[in-house]
């Protein structure tokens, strides 16, 4: 009679971690570029920080309408897939190795960008705002 009982608080306490344990990874899920970025309607809150984050850390080479040492960014989004949008800004380096896009575009603008501590999710944002000034 105990074994049995044992055997369903044993089995109920792994459901319960099992199912504890896959909320936490989903909830702590962090942006990857490898995520597919589904389109909809625009978080207003990432758009904030997107543009905070753009005119801290990318307007030095960045404008949104004419070509600095980089290329101009508005409609960006309409141009390029999300998903490539945020590799170019976290793994910069790799996509000038294996990218032809990203290769084009360091021929034409000769300097490669240089990414200055930008989280997945910051990236996230500046794609957000990037979104937010399309024409």
């Amino acid at each position: 009679m105990i074994i049995p009982v044992i055997s369903v608080l044993l089995t109920s306490l792994v459901l319960i971690l099992f199912y504890s344990c896959s909320r936490n990874l989903d909830k702590n899920k962090v942006m990857s570029p490898e995520n597919k970025i589904e389109s909809g309607d625009l978080d207003k809150e990432l758009v904030i920080k997107g543009k905070f984050i753009f005119n801290k850390k990318c307007m030095e080479c960045h404008n949104l309408d004419i070509d600095l040492q980089g290329p101009s960014l508005r409609d960006v989004t309409k141009r390029r897939k999300a998903e490539w949008i945020l590799k170019m800004i976290l793994n910069t380096e790799q996509m000038i190795r294996e990218d032809s896009i990203a290769q084009m575009l360091l021929k034409s603008h000769v300097t490669q960008m240089v990414v200055k501590g930008v989280s997945e999710m910051d990236a996230k944002a500046v794609l957000e705002y990037l979104k937010s000034v399309e024409r």
